[in-house]
């Protein structure tokens, strides 16, 4: 969004692309000018992944990112179609320097638009009213559909249903036993820009 006029501005020098193991493509710059009091975007290192990412801080508390990817929070997978955009709330595993999503071919149609534009966001929400914890990550990157790895998809499911797998229900079980009766697959989302952002408030 462009500054309104009578806002007034300071210049803000465009971050370089910040390269973490093999290049990308180039980080695209920042506007010439922002209003005051908006900290300046930087890129900046992911904990210890080796992907080049641009790291958005423009609140004044943000969040450890390591964390809060390691909560077994609700993702949401915004994707592109022919009708317009689509959003898919997804349970999801940060590991190997990408956000790892089950999907399936019968009942999921995300692979598919995945398959037809790569392009996509996932958005990850943590609050609580009691406490007040509003906290927010949004990634812009892209996707693609691999192949099933039942040991991924394990690890995957645990952080929300826990370790034992003889409590999950049965559809779960499934997926890992007999992952071609629903023609089980991976997305695999690699973000280019992650915005961190903690707007906790007074409870």
């Amino acid at each position: 969004m462009e500054p309104a006029a009578t806002l007034q501005a300071t210049p803000v020098i465009a971050p370089t692309h910040f390269e973490m193991g093999k290049a990308r493509r180039p980080v695209a710059p920042f506007p010439a000018t922002r209003p005051r009091g908006v900290e300046i975007a930087v890129p900046a290192r992911l904990g210890r992944y080796s992907c080049a990412v641009e790291i958005i801080r423009d609140r004044a508390k943000s969040v450890d990112l390591e964390e809060f990817l390691a909560r077994p929070l609700f993702g949401h997978l915004a994707t592109a179609s022919e009708r317009g955009p689509r959003d898919s709330p997804v349970w999801f595993l940060w590991e190997d320097d990408a956000v790892w999503i089950i999907g399936s071919r019968v009942t999921d149609s995300f692979p598919d638009r995945v398959e037809a534009d790569a392009r996509c966001a996932v958005g990850i929400v943590d609050f609580d009213r009691r406490t007040g914890l509003v906290q927010h990550v949004g990634m812009r990157g892209r996707a693609t559909v691999e192949p099933f790895d039942a040991q991924r998809a394990r690890r995957l499911l645990t952080r929300y249903l826990g370790s034992d797998d003889r409590a999950w229900d049965d559809r779960f079980r499934a997926t890992l036993t007999d992952p071609a009766s629903e023609h089980a697959v991976l997305l695999r989302f690699v973000p280019d820009t992650v915005v961190a952002r903690d707007i906790s408030f007074k409870a």
